[in-house]
């Protein structure tokens, strides 16, 4: 990562959490803007354009739903069985 060097007080796997959750969850409606990380020296700015697809409130509720989570993780773990498996033969 670019700024692992520069940004010594943020660990290193936050900052790519952090980058990765900007880029995936960016608004791809807004044509010409792209997921932004401004470095400075007292804090690292990761702005987004557009709107959110969930709800602002949703960031911080603890009882959101985790459905789509658990989806996600699920269907990661057949494809990981199933490149093991092909490896294997």
């Amino acid at each position: 990562m670019a700024c692992a060097g520069k940004c010594g007080m943020y660990p290193t796997i936050a900052i790519r959490e952090l980058v990765a959750n900007a880029l995936i969850h960016q608004d791809f409606a807004v044509c010409g803007a792209s997921v932004m990380v401004e470095i400075y020296e007292d804090r690292i700015e990761i702005s987004n354009p557009g709107q959110p697809g969930v709800q602002p409130e949703r960031f911080i509720d603890d009882t959101a739903p985790q459905r789509a989570t658990r989806r996600l993780h699920a269907t990661l773990r057949y494809f990981a069985r199933r490149r093991a498996a092909a490896s294997t033969k």
